[in-house]
């Protein structure tokens, strides 16, 4: 996130749509915004990729359905690349696509022709999460997790694992389990990677609570945790590596 020459923060944006029309729609709507700056548009994913690595923006809105490569597919290859990945927003004239968008951990979508009102919502809640970005890898202190019905004092160090399921996050402590109103990429924000560990798109584990690693079929591997030896927690292809570098092998 950069400065403006106001002091305030500035959430670097870049779009990727293939319809001229509409990346000129989205553009003016975004700029009307005083802390958001357009830092590229790309007709399509190879543009994208170039300019995303170039300009790293802290946000990518990507449009779903463009000749050649997708942007479900783009979104999965640019994870599986960095792991300073931008927020990743889904644009679609097509409302089926929702549920699908934020199984590739895309924080939001918004449909075409966009709307004003929409999009303003969308662009504040980009602004929190880009500055849940710049905490620190060891988070200090307790977590604030709103269930509903209190906001309930948690340890990072007390959190097993969080778990994405429905499009709901929930936080697995060693006795119960608390639903979340943020989303997988909000949590791994907030507690920070010193001591956790993205396996899987659809769990974070705290390292620390790893009791083994079992092997499954194909080269693949499973993790069982303190306390949950009747859970097997998936690792995917891509983090496989990645764990193995965490235990220095």
């Amino acid at each position: 996130m950069a400065h403006s020459e106001k002091g305030g923060n500035v959430v670097k944006v870049l779009i990727i749509e293939d319809e001229w029309h509409a990346q000129e729609e989205l553009r003016y709507l975004l700029e009307k915004e005083r802390d958001v700056t357009i830092c590229g548009v790309a007709s399509n994913t190879e543009e994208g990729w170039d300019l995303l690595f170039q300009e790293k923006p802290d946000v990518c809105f990507c449009d779903i359905e463009m000749p050649g490569e997708d942007g479900m597919t783009f979104v999965k290859k640019v994870s599986q690349a960095t792991k300073e990945a931008p927020l990743f927003v889904f644009t679609t004239a097509y409302p089926n696509y929702a549920a699908e968008a934020f199984e590739y951990e895309a924080v939001d979508y918004v449909l075409k022709p966009f709307d004003d009102v929409r999009l303003k919502r969308v662009v504040e809640r980009l602004r929190r999460l880009v500055a849940t970005r710049t905490v620190p890898a060891e988070r200090e202190g307790p977590l604030l997790v709103d269930d509903g019905e209190q906001l309930r004092v948690i340890q990072p160090e007390a959190i097993y694992f969080a778990v994405s399921e429905n499009r709901v996050v929930y936080l697995q402590l060693k006795d119960e389990r608390i639903e979340t109103k943020w989303t997988l990429a909000e949590v791994e924000s907030l507690v920070g990677t010193a001591h956790f560990f993205k396996p899987h798109r659809s769990y974070l584990v705290n390292f620390n609570k790893i009791e083994a690693v079992t092997p499954w079929f194909n080269g693949a591997y499973n993790l069982r945790l303190v306390d949950f030896a009747d859970v097997s927690i998936p690792v995917s292809r891509t983090a496989r590596k990645l764990l193995f570098e965490r235990f220095g092998q």
